[in-house]
């Protein structure tokens, strides 16, 4: 009978093993790098200049309606690719101007997902233009007319 010589395999099996726990390692760093790299939390997903030539959200209609003395806005969304963290409206008339925001930590605001969606404004001096602001970016402007 053979003998088989003990001292060789067993350097043959921990060869085996540490090559197989530096393969092990490399993945886990790789993945951990990709995963940092695809997620940047320091800067923002979608630069100003970018989310002005692709803007998510439209004003549809902007008017004022005279009885209730709101200023109806509506938006639409064509596509949920881009997360939005904020909408910012300033309404400006010939005398003031008023701000509104609207974001995810505000519970009476709810985000336009994807669609439609009407906002209402209270404004006793009737605005003429608004000004319509994406995660801090100014993305549109409109006239606002009569209802």
């Amino acid at each position: 009978m053979q003998k088989i010589n003990k001292k060789g395999l067993s350097d043959t099996v921990a060869t085996l093993l540490i090559i197989f726990l530096s393969v092990i390692a490399v993945i886990l760093v790789a993945s951990y790098v990709n995963k940092l790299v695809k997620s940047p939390s320091l800067s923002p997903e979608m630069s100003c200049f970018n989310l002005q030539l692709n803007t998510p959200i439209i004003i549809d209609n902007a008017c004022y309606n005279l009885s209730t003395k709101d200023a109806e806005v509506t938006l639409k969304r064509s596509s949920d690719e881009m997360p939005i963290e904020s909408l910012d409206f300033a309404l400006s008339s010939n005398y003031s101007s008023s701000n509104w925001h609207c974001g995810r930590e505000c519970q009476n605001c709810k985000l336009l997902d994807y669609g439609k969606k009407t906002y209402y404004f209270n404004s006793e001096n009737k605005p003429n233009l608004i000004i319509l602001k994406i995660n801090n970016c100014v993305a549109e402007s409109k006239e606002i007319k009569e209802c």
